[in-house]
């Protein structure tokens, strides 16, 4: 056990500012710092397969829900984000989602108060658990004066919580 966690009031992750998203596939290779329980850096096959995402505050929530049965821990990673409008442009974000998710995604998430987690990623498993789309849902509103958006929900299961990130800028 670690002796001398000290919880600390004040603001808290307060949402996702960030998110970069890249086929599973396309990771080439995560350093892992053993002794200090985090990843600080990132090689890809193909940088090119980077997909940058930065959100209005309330547009993004991260969710982990650990649960251990019979002894074993079983981590549920969920991912969701919502566009700010139904339109041409989201309908192509979409549609890139799609077509780069046939291998499931690994994700870098920043909160708003610069925390960086990786997501669909572990030590234990590699790539073998990446973030799988689980859901995306339209609504145009019924009023003129409603926002019309897309929510799109990503899901993954692990055996272990989110790593910190603290390595360069991606």
């Amino acid at each position: 056990m670690i002796n001398g966690y000290i919880h600390q009031f004040g603001k808290t992750c307060g949402g996702v500012k960030n998110l970069l998203l890249t086929p599973a596939c396309n990771l080439k290779s995560l350093s892992w710092h053993n002794r200090n329980d985090y990843y600080y850096a990132i090689h890809f096959h193909d940088s090119r397969k980077l997909v940058s995402c930065t959100f209005s505050e309330d547009a993004v929530a991260y969710n982990e829900q650990s649960l251990c049965r019979h002894g074993i821990l079983s981590v549920t990673h969920t991912l969701e984000f919502h566009t700010d409008k139904i339109d041409r442009k989201s309908g192509e974000f979409i549609r890139e989602l799609l077509d780069n998710s046939c291998c499931g995604l690994a994700a870098v998430i920043t909160t708003n108060n610069n925390i960086r987690l990786v997501i669909g990623y572990s030590e234990e498993h590699g790539a073998e658990r990446p973030l799988r789309l689980e859901k995306i849902s339209a609504d145009t509103g019924k009023a003129y004066s409603d926002t019309g958006h897309e929510v799109i929900r990503l899901c993954c299961r692990d055996t272990t919580k989110a790593r910190i990130f603290e390595g360069p800028a991606l």
